[in-house]
């Protein structure tokens, strides 16, 4: 399990570089039948889709706690392989873990 505070406690701050590598280390290995789990408590925004794929015309962001000097964070599918089963959860308050079990 990875977690990162605010607070400084657990694998770091959620910045948009821990939370990309964390991200990173929840895909990696992914095989047929594991299940991965991702909580985001914090905040949230949205931005223009560049792509126009979006029916509103904008995609949803994670802000990390750096975003105004380092961006908020848009696209996760690329980090790896998804599996079938990604379970996600957002809340609001500013931590963030990832979990991965496997058969």
């Amino acid at each position: 399990m990875r977690i990162l505070t605010d607070d400084g406690r657990g694998h770091g701050m959620p910045t948009r570089a821990n939370i990309l590598a964390g991200l990173r280390w929840l895909a990696e290995g992914v095989q047929p039948g594991d299940c991965l789990f991702l909580h985001f408590s914090g905040h949230g925004a949205q931005q223009e889709d560049p792509s126009y794929a979006e029916e509103d015309g904008y995609d949803e962001t994670i802000c990390p706690t750096d975003f105004n000097s380092a961006g908020m964070i848009c696209q996760i599918i690329g980090i790896g392989k998804v599996p079938k089963c990604l379970h996600y959860a957002n809340a609001k308050c500013q931590s963030w873990f990832s979990q991965r079990h496997t058969k």
